[in-house]
């Protein structure tokens, strides 16, 4: 996405000796390799088999939805909808502030069935599956950056989250900046000594900025390089560009697997796994299908609102092949086990399976899903692996939809008992609840 300066990125990483890994493949970051995003992963002998459509390219069909938002999606409206109901209390202690040394070792909360609760490391999870099951992954990859300056001529901060390249040949971005209201067309920003932004215009989310090099002697993408910082959710704090978790942020804060550009936050769930674990998992017979949702600003932004069913989601970018949809809908028709990595999985299944209620399912598209308690999934799930995620947040609004609002209340004072860690970078949950759903009514 941010052409010669992601190039010069991935360097970076690489340079680091850090090796990202996919079941049966071992890469470098900045490496090239042949690896299609729409593949179907899946073999005991770890040969990887894709499954390609006449054109190699994902299908994208049209489809009008006149229905209403519950009526399309299920909400029942039965459920408890005070926002207030969503809250619980978090020590900040227990907030991680990096990932575990190995990606695989953090802890594990177990969900089970009948709401009974087993504590092991993620590293355990290859227990709970065997052969035909299904795990579904978010391969999207996390390609925006942090830049933090201030307003040229005074000392007021600047934070912009650069979240896409409008021009590249112009070197206009588009951000996400606060504060936003001080920063009018034609303000400009000093990002170091080397760089400097000028605001060309606002809305009321972002701004576009335009970025020059100062110094002659530094072409703009690498003073760009030395001073950009991994996107990181505002609860990591990290002191100043010099923090040497920073180089770690950069290699961490991105799943393995991530492949299709365009997401300003990483999808979390995956952060856990391994390449050996993913291999230990197809030799076991487990189908691995990726599909793609890019995670955009509106998966964090805060419910303001007390009755949940007023809070309105940003659309977000989804994608999957025809011919791994397929594959997911056979699983689900022959009652093999379907578990979802991350909320992020869950809301592009959905929003997939609603549009075929309706007429031609769209493979590619844009959903602005909102899942809460009193939602009746399409697709019979067998579980779902994701973080613990922020009180009053949308995202756990949709994991109590899953298992529960009073199991997953019950779950997470526990976790909190026993000193779990949380957020991002921290701990995991398996849920092998089979929420409610209509597949197959």
């Amino acid at each position: 996405m941010f052409c010669s300066f992601g190039l010069l990125l991935s360097e970076l990483i690489g340079i680091m000796g850090n090796f990202l890994w996919i079941p049966a493949v071992m890469y470098r970051v900045g490496d090239r390799f042949t690896f299609p995003n729409n593949g179907l992963y899946r073999n005991t002998n770890l040969n990887i088999q894709t499954c390609q459509n006449s054109t190699g390219e994902p299908a994208e069909m049209d489809m009008v939805m006149e229905t209403s938002e519950d009526q399309q999606f299920g909400h029942d409206g039965l459920a408890e909808m005070d926002l207030d109901r969503y809250d619980y209390e978090l020590p900040p202690d227990l907030i991680a502030q990096r990932p575990a040394i190995e990606r695989d070792k953090s802890r594990l909360l177990v969900l089970g069935p009948a709401g009974e609760r087993q504590h092991t490391f993620f590293e355990a999870i290859q227990t709970y599956f065997q052969a035909d099951d299904m795990l579904i992954i978010n391969e999207t990859k996390v390609s925006s950056f942090c830049l933090e300056g201030r307003k040229a001529g005074t000392d007021t901060p600047v934070s912009c989250l650069i979240s896409g390249v409008l021009d590249p040949v112009r070197q206009v971005y588009q951000a996400i900046a606060k504060p936003l209201r001080r920063l009018k067309p034609g303000t400009r920003i000093s990002f170091g000594e080397s760089v400097l932004g000028t605001v060309l215009q606002r809305d009321r989310y972002t701004c576009m900025l335009q970025f020059q090099s100062l110094d002659p002697a530094c072409p703009l993408e690498k003073g760009l390089m030395n001073i950009a910082r991994p996107p990181l959710p505002p609860y990591i704090s990290r002191q100043d560009a010099n923090d040497t978790r920073i180089a770690e942020d950069w290699v961490r804060y991105q799943t393995v697997y991530a492949r299709a550009a365009g997401s300003l936050a990483a999808p979390t769930a995956g952060l856990h796994f391994t390449g050996q674990l993913l291999n230990t998992l197809a030799r076991i017979g487990v189908w691995i299908v990726p599909l793609e949702l890019q995670i955009g600003a509106g998966t964090f932004r805060p419910i303001k609102v007390a009755d949940i069913r007023q809070h309105q989601m940003e659309e977000e970018s989804y994608a999957i092949s025809a011919e791994n949809w397929q594959a997911i809908m056979a699983a689900c028709q022959q009652g093999r086990r379907v578990y979802a990595v991350g909320t992020t999985v869950i809301r592009a299944l959905e929003s997939i399976a609603a549009c075929q209620d309706c007429g031609p399912v769209k493979l590619a598209g844009k959903t602005g899903l909102f899942i809460y308690p009193g939602y009746r999934f399409r697709l019979p799930y067998a579980g779902l692996i994701t973080n613990f995620h922020l009180p009053r947040s949308t995202l756990l609004l949709l994991v109590s939809a899953f298992a529960g609002a009073d199991t997953i209340r019950q779950a997470y004072a526990e976790a909190v008992a026993l000193r779990y860690r949380f957020y991002s970078y921290g701990d995991a949950m398996f849920i092998r609840v089979k929420p409610p759903h209509s597949f197959g009514e």
